[in-house]
């Protein structure tokens, strides 16, 4: 069993790309050149590799010192940090997307993507976290806690 600490220790994503190609026909790539589907969906054993190879990097880089993770105290600090990230940026290469009002064609007009790939807005997923779908009434208990 792969535990989130061998995934620090061990070099297991050395080994991904090659079986990948070899034994999954490049499935790992295609979930990331396409974008899906959703990581809460269910996956093989090679993109639950990546995804939590990634992920404990991403969540625990913020345990430690030096870190490049936010992490605002108040609202002012909160506010404070992204006013200068608003200030840095020109306001023509700051993009607020918004899935619930913005289009993927207006996505790809400003990454300059043409012809845009796909059409509409982002279509919405069902939840598939298995335990929220398989133990309803604990998963509300963990979410209201």
């Amino acid at each position: 069993v792969i535990s989130g600490s061998s995934l620090g220790l061990l070099p297991w994503l050395a080994l991904l790309q090659p079986l990948d190609r070899w034994i999954s026909g490049n499935v790992v790539e295609n979930v990331l050149r396409s974008g899906g589907p959703p990581i809460t969906e269910v996956s093989g054993p090679l993109v639950w590799l990546y995804h939590q190879s990634m992920n404990h990097r991403r969540q625990y880089e913020c345990w430690q010192d030096p870190t490049t993770t936010i992490d605002p105290k108040t609202e002012e600090d909160f506010r404070s940090f992204y006013s200068k990230v608003d200030d840095y940026f020109p306001k023509e290469q700051v993009f607020q997307w918004d899935p619930r009002t913005n289009t993927l064609e207006e996505l790809c007009a400003f990454l300059e993507i043409s012809p845009c790939p796909r059409k509409g807005k982002v279509p919405k997923a069902i939840n598939t976290w298995i335990f929220e779908r398989d133990f309803p009434i604990a998963a509300n208990a963990v979410i209201v806690l």
